[in-house]
């Protein structure tokens, strides 16, 4: 919420001075007071609104307190209780504005003078009158900053731009007749180049002017009339300062090899507006190239395949090999060079480079980018099996995107989940209710048991490594374990008694596991006629 106004506070304790109560005596008495207070002077317009309106009505129309006002202050800051250090937030008032004032004083010019003087935009209220007095608005041009500066009396070394007033231009506010005088809008593009917008067609026109304005900023150029657009001085005026302002220029200059060279030199994007024959000149393709080799998109097709222009462009970018033709894609020395740069130049490569293992390797065995290559590489080496193996095991998430047949293979999909378990994620169903795969996936990293299949969730010996590895693990642990191992569990200590009931257990069954093959052996050792009479009477079943 905004503080209260040093004059709010004011008013607010004033009101009694200034109510009817009062004898006339004591409140014109107080009311003199009040205008000598420089705080009131400054903040009045602003807040006097509170006041009665007969009394509103003694300041609209008070020339020598407004005037004083005007002479003394431009703006100012109210501070808080604080010191200001530069850092606390104030606020920021306006100077008076003639909006304020009474329709009287808005004609009268030393009024409007000094208002202008002390902010260019109460140009906007003053009198029809005087927004046409030739001379008025001469003198008054002449007092104006190029801008509203705020006064810095208060801060120093800060530019405070106060957004709360509407942007109002000068020669908007002006006459249909000031808006055609020459010296009245050369007057005021020498001091704000935007007034040219409101300058009559004729004046738009005027060598002189819009030279005055594009030599401030050239992009006022777009305002020049046709016939100036096509002017060669004033365009190269323009493209001087910024190349992209060739964009305002006639159709003819912009196939002018002087002129586009110029804006290219000085911004190799504005080789975008050049004329369809410039940009198939080499000479002006090569200069904007080598400043930044994205600006290859802007050249014609026919240099998209010079081999020169594409060398120069993908130098320090290789992924610009996207804007070079579909024949310079296919040349291997070409890709290759994109890719030194940077392996994700793969991407815009030939399919029959993206099929060439030559090249796959080359991008690759590139720093950063090179392990995630495989996804832009055909399906042919997606699928495979050697080249895969390598690429997994330094790269595990590749497994996503190898063929389907290789998310199936056993060996690959061990080779990933070895090196990151979160990897099981991309192996086929089949594999995630494969034991040995999931076993190795949860000792890499526990939270694996994610992905594996419901039945391994379930699983003792997998669970056990899982939630030994990660506590986390314990969020995907199947229904039936969770309930038998681990329902109680409230902390660490529960959780470490848990896991060594559930080990034990594990080990036990082994155990007897074990002892059950060795007793089955034994008695296939001490009765082989037992066992031969059984393979005899199953044969004979079967018959």
């Amino acid at each position: 919420m905004r503080k209260k106004s040093f004059f709010k506070k004011m008013l607010d304790s004033f009101k009694e001075n200034l109510g009817p109560s009062r004898k006339e005596k004591e409140r014109t008495a107080f009311l003199k007071q009040l205008k000598e207070l420089n705080s009131f002077k400054l903040g009045f317009i602003e807040d006097y609104g509170d006041l009665p309106l007969k009394l509103r009505k003694q300041f609209e129309t008070d020339k020598d307190f407004i005037l004083d006002s005007l002479k003394d202050n431009r703006t100012y800051v109210e501070f808080g209780e604080e010191d200001f250090t530069g850092d606390r937030d104030t606020n920021i008032h306006e100077v008076v504005m003639l909006d304020k004032i009474s329709p009287e004083l808005r004609n009268d010019k030393d009024i409007v003078f000094n208002a202008i003087r002390a902010d260019y935009r109460n140009i906007a209220y003053a009198s029809d009158e005087l927004k046409n007095d030739k001379n008025f608005i001469l003198k008054a041009i002449d007092v104006i900053d190029s801008y509203h500066v705020f006064s810095i009396k208060y801060i120093e070394n800060n530019y405070i731009e106060n957004s709360n007033r509407e942007k109002i231009i000068f020669l908007s506010c002006l006459s249909q007749n000031l808006r055609d005088d020459k010296e009245v809008v050369l007057a005021i593009t020498k001091k704000e180049p935007k007034n040219l917008i409101y300058a009559s067609e004729r004046l738009k026109a005027d060598k002189r002017i819009i030279m005055t304005a594009v030599k401030q900023d050239g992009k006022f150029l777009q305002y020049a009339s046709e016939k100036l657009k096509n002017d060669k001085d004033v365009v190269m005026t323009a493209v001087k300062q910024d190349g992209k302002f060739l964009q305002y220029a006639s159709e003819k200059l912009k196939n002018d090899k002087d002129v586009v060279m110029t804006a290219v030199k000085q911004d190799g994007k504005s080789l975008q507006y050049a004329s369809e024959k410039l940009k198939n000149d080499k000479d002006i393709v090569m200069t904007a190239v080598k400043q930044d080799g994205k600006f290859l998109q802007y050249a014609s097709e026919k240099l998209k395949n010079d081999k020169d222009i594409v060398m120069q462009a993908i130098k320090d970018d290789g992924e610009i090999l996207q804007y070079a033709s579909n024949k310079l894609k296919n040349d291997k020395e070409v890709v290759k060079e994109a890719i030194k740069n940077t392996s994700l130049a793969f991407a815009y490569a030939s399919p029959e480079l993206k099929d060439n293992k030559e090249i796959f390797k080359y991008a690759f065995k590139q720093p950063l980018y090179g392990p995630f290559s495989l996804a832009n590489a055909s399906d042919r080496l997606k699928d495979d099996k050697k080249l895969v193996l390598k690429v997994v095991k330094i790269n595990p998430l590749m497994l996503n995107i190898v063929s389907e047949r290789l998310k199936n293979d056993k060996e690959v999909a061990l080779e990933a989940v070895k090196s990151y378990g979160h990897a099981l994620e991309y192996a086929s169903n089949h594999l995630k209710n494969d034991k040995d795969v999931v076993f190795e996936a949860v000792k890499e990293n526990g939270k694996a048991l994610e992905w594996a299949s419901d039945e391994l969730k379930n699983d003792k010996e997998i669970v056990l490594e899982a939630v030994k590895n990660r506590e986390e693990a314990l969020d995907y642990v199947g229904d039936e374990i969770k309930e038998k191992y681990f329902s109680s569990v409230q902390n660490e200590v529960d959780l470490e008694k848990s896991l060594k009931i559930l080990e034990k257990e594990i080990k036990d069954n082994n155990k007897s596991g074990k002892e059950a093959e060795k007793t089955n052996e034994k008695e296939k050792t001490a009765n082989p006629w037992a066992e031969k009479l059984k393979k005899d009477k199953d044969n004979e079943l079967e018959r």
